[in-house]
């Protein structure tokens, strides 16, 4: 039995694949479109309110003003979590890493080598992957990506195959 070897530099669009099916992220995303709807809402009341009074006291269109700004921010956090564009423009702040990195797949685990560093994560570290149509996304016990293998690294298809099977062999697909 071989092991898969690929050698690669990170990218920040491989922390955006990672990063879409985060839970963290998720929860962020859902918070932020809970408070979108509030603050929505409350523009909606504050319009009304203006609308019902003969001449509203300034605290009505301040709370008015500050609604609506809170609703555009709330919104611009949403679409940068929920879209895919939106997770490639959160994360290229990173910027790629400036060294390369070899990940060898094999049969007592994932060895990683960087910087002159190298150390082997046995399958027990991760607590499963999926496959997207750009890399494979390993998880942790808490369920947040740990690690990318972007298909792009792999010379030929074989070895594509080869790293499909030997996940399957050993995680749990999510």
């Amino acid at each position: 039995m071989r092991s898969v070897v690929i050698r690669y530099v990170p990218r920040s669009g491989d922390l955006a694949d990672g990063a879409a099916v985060s839970p963290r992220v998720r929860r962020s995303r859902n918070r932020a479109a809970a408070n979108t709807v509030a603050s929505v809402v409350a523009v909606a009341v504050f319009v009304i309110l203006q609308m019902r009074m003969d001449r509203p006291p300034p605290v009505v269109f301040f709370g008015a003003a500050v609604s609506a700004a809170l609703a555009v921010r709330y919104a611009r956090t949403f679409l940068l979590l929920a879209t895919p564009w939106g997770r490639r423009r959160a994360t290229r702040h990173v910027g790629d890493a400036p060294h390369e990195h070899e990940v060898s797949v094999g049969e007592d685990g994932i060895t990683l080598r960087a910087d002159g560093h190298s150390r082997l994560e046995p399958w027990d570290t991760y607590a499963g992957y999926i496959e997207t149509d750009r890399q494979f996304i390993l998880f942790q016990g808490s369920g947040e990506p740990t690690l990318t293998l972007p298909k792009r690294a792999f010379p030929d298809a074989a070895l594509v195959t080869e790293c499909r099977r030997l996940l399957e062999e050993r995680l749990p697909a999510r």
